[in-house]
């Protein structure tokens, strides 16, 4: 079965100058490094690490994030500006996760999250779908459960393949 992309219909007023559109590589991946970088910084995770440790390990964690063969990107920007992003949310396309989502301050609740949330769990079968997250910012878990998020950072470690995994000889017994 082939599933269409994750979309985002906005459908109230205060939404109408914005759209969703896929990742630009070329002029998107700056943007997100930084403000993933930025703003989670400041979770309850990163809290602890140095600067310089976490802003290293963790830029190269968001770039395999980004790299990898089943991940998606929704950005959202304006309409007239394509360029010009307000928000985006990073998923995985073969599982149920939501890697990152980010808004600037002056787009945050206004529900737009929550719409980009509702586009991934459409993807993934409507919306009762539990989605686990890899990253969390803050540990309010009222929040989670209303949102139907489950923190799991170990799903980052989700294998390339869908083979078994072989316990590294090539030999056969």
């Amino acid at each position: 079965m082939t599933r269409s992309k994750p979309s985002l219909k906005l459908v109230r007023d205060a939404h109408a100058e914005i759209m969703v559109r896929p990742l630009d590589p070329t002029r998107d991946v700056h943007f997100i490094l930084n403000t993933w970088l930025k703003s989670y910084n400041t979770s309850d995770f990163a809290r602890g690490i140095p600067a310089s440790i976490y802003f290293n390990h963790h830029k190269n964690l968001i770039l395999s994030i980004l790299l990898h063969k089943h991940t998606g990107v929704s950005i959202v920007c304006s309409k007239d500006d394509t360029s010009h992003i307000v928000g985006y949310s990073v998923y995985n396309t073969a599982a149920p996760i939501v890697h990152y989502i980010y808004m600037k301050q002056a787009w945050r609740r206004l529900g737009i999250g929550s719409k980009l949330l509702e586009g991934i769990r459409a993807y993934f079968g409507g919306p009762e779908t539990v989605l686990s997250c890899s990253h969390k910012r803050y540990p309010k878990r009222t929040d989670f459960i209303r949102k139907r998020l489950v923190y799991n950072p170990y799903v980052l470690n989700v294998p390339e393949s869908e083979e078994e995994p072989t316990n590294g000889s090539d030999s056969e017994t």
